[in-house]
């Protein structure tokens, strides 16, 4: 297992065109602006879980996606992922089980029979978070 970093990455000024080309205006966000991309998840968590494909995990915890789209069960879950998600935001990290992740190991074989390198599969602990919060953009 591995951890990602605690702190966010810095984004240089040509990243930032590549993904917000008309939005800005002289670098800057207008208030309206900042509102929309900063400040606490409130409802989008929902239509996050519905961007997944089907038959899938979201997370380490092995949990179905399925399991999550039963409407009762969501709303007995939602404001405790909504208070998790906003904890993060509001200590500027993600928790130690967020950050964790799996990396699997796939031996691929030729028709021959011999093994080639290896596909190295990658999941992160928490990828519903990062939709969710995905979700506002």
């Amino acid at each position: 297992m591995f951890s990602f970093p605690s702190h966010p990455l810095p984004l240089n000024e040509d990243y930032s065109k590549e993904f917000f080309p008309n939005n800005i205006r002289n670098g800057k966000l207008t208030n309206v602006q900042e509102d929309q991309y900063e400040g606490q998840i409130r409802g989008r968590t929902f239509e996050a879980i519905k961007s997944f494909q089907s038959g899938k995990t979201p997370g380490l915890d092995g949990i179905p996606l399925e399991v999550y789209y039963n409407i009762l069960f969501f709303y007995i879950l939602k404001a405790l992922l909504l208070d998790c998600f906003n904890y993060s935001y509001r200590n500027g990290s993600l928790s130690g089980t967020q950050q964790e992740g799996l990396i699997s190991l796939l031996l691929k074989q030729d028709p021959d029979g011999k093994y080639k390198d290896p596909v190295y599969l990658k999941k992160t602990g928490d990828p519903l978070h990062f939709n969710v919060v995905m979700q506002k953009y």
